[in-house]
């Protein structure tokens, strides 16, 4: 090639991993790596791994998200006010014009009872969302951020597009929601 001997790892000095889901948990396999670089079957598997990946996301894509909402199931603590189920990710969605804390104990109470009355398997992402009107605040990003956890994802979106852009992160749309505005 065009290095200089300074300029190249040694391969004893290289690690690469394929990191893949598997179910509920990451699994990791180390590739190879030889004198001249990584092996083309190498990436393969990447390649095969992120098209399997794109495939479960198109699959989402196809179907949407479902709305459900939590007014009429009568429950009896103070909840978001509905969710979308778009398959292996449910969003719980609080709808306000200011937010405010009470706004996520919503959120987190109805998190709580998926996992407990509704038997929301470990293997699916939740992400709770403060929906709201009023303008954004760091204080609030900062807030969701740390409730942050392994399978739950707080995000604040003040309109429906950007309501919408957080799920398109996910590769998901929503199909008959909600709008705050």
């Amino acid at each position: 090639m065009w290095y200089d001997d300074g300029e190249v790892l040694p391969p004893d000095d290289v690690v690469v991993y394929l990191v893949r889901v598997d179910g509920d948990r990451a699994v990791t396999e180390r590739l190879q790596v030889a004198e001249d670089g990584i092996p083309e079957d190498e990436f393969t598997k990447v390649v095969e791994e992120l098209l399997g990946e794109r495939g479960r996301i198109y699959e989402v894509l196809r179907r949407g998200c479902r709305e459900e909402g939590l007014e009429e199931l009568g429950l009896d603590f103070k909840h978001a006010d509905y969710l979308l189920d778009c398959g292996d990710v449910i969003v719980v969605v609080e709808e306000t014009s200011r937010p405010k804390p009470e706004d996520v104990e919503k959120v987190e109470n109805t998190i709580n009872w998926l996992y407990s009355k509704r038997g929301a398997s470990s293997s699916r992402r939740i992400l709770g969302v403060i929906h709201h009107t009023g303008g954004s605040s760091t204080m609030l990003v900062k807030y969701l951020l740390s409730k942050t956890r392994r399978r739950v994802v707080y995000k604040a979106a003040n309109c429906r597009v950007a309501l919408e852009n957080i799920l398109r992160e996910l590769g998901l749309r929503i199909r008959n929601a909600k709008s705050a505005n």
